[in-house]
């Protein structure tokens, strides 16, 4: 191969190196077939629980799938192209149950407070962290009203240590790979060079929308 080919060649599979690109990802769902997680999930926005010096917020445990986009996006379309999507498992006999979960005392002010505001990215976050200090009961709880905005699309999380069972079987690796080299790693090429074609589309689309 001389060097003009060599450098082509280079400038092709760019896309693929930078981390910060939109890329395919179908081969994840490939190994999730068949994997379920314990999940929980934000009922609601309203009530924060307290007992003693210690605030708490109610979350629903039960089994989860997870599905990743087939396409992340962090050039275009972020808010639907990032994280994977979270589902209750149907079907499964008392998979639903109600659990308490430690949050800060700032935490707790600022959703208290009228001008506050949180997303629910960071306030799952803190949930998840805390997870493990959950609690089924909390005997001689209050009940005090959220008044801060919060916002944002995700309700749930899973705890990726739960997987069952913990690692795709040796199948689904393999096809994962296969589609991993004939779908994601084109379609991840194919996608970043039409991203400079397709961007003033998207941004006018945006524009419209929001007037």
């Amino acid at each position: 191969m001389n060097r003009t080919m060599f450098r082509k060649a280079v400038l092709l599979l760019l896309p693929l190196l930078l981390p910060s690109c939109a890329y395919l990802q179908t081969h994840k769902n490939i190994k999730e077939i068949g994997a379920v997680y314990d999940g929980f999930e934000l009922d609601n926005t309203t009530t924060l629980y307290r007992q003693g010096n210690q605030w708490y917020m109610a979350v629903s445990k039960c089994k989860m799938t997870k599905e990743y986009p087939a396409l992340h996006d962090n050039v275009m379309f972020t808010e639907q192209n990032q994280d994977p999507r979270f589902e209750e498992l149907t079907g499964v006999e008392g998979n639903k149950q109600t659990v308490y979960v430690p949050v800060s005392s700032a935490t707790a002010q600022v959703l208290q407070h009228n001008n506050g505001y949180f997303t629910k990215s960071v306030l799952l976050q803190e949930l998840k962290d805390n997870i493990s200090l959950a609690r089924t009961t909390l005997p001689g709880k209050s009940a005090h009203s959220i008044c801060a905005a919060v916002e944002g699309k995700q309700t749930s999380f899973t705890i990726d240590s739960s997987r069952s069972p913990q690692k795709p079987g040796a199948a689904l690796t393999a096809v994962s790979w296969v589609d991993r080299v004939v779908i994601d790693w084109p379609g991840t090429l194919v996608y970043n060079v039409c991203i400079p074609f397709m961007a003033p589309f998207a941004f006018f689309s945006d524009f419209l929308s929001d007037n």
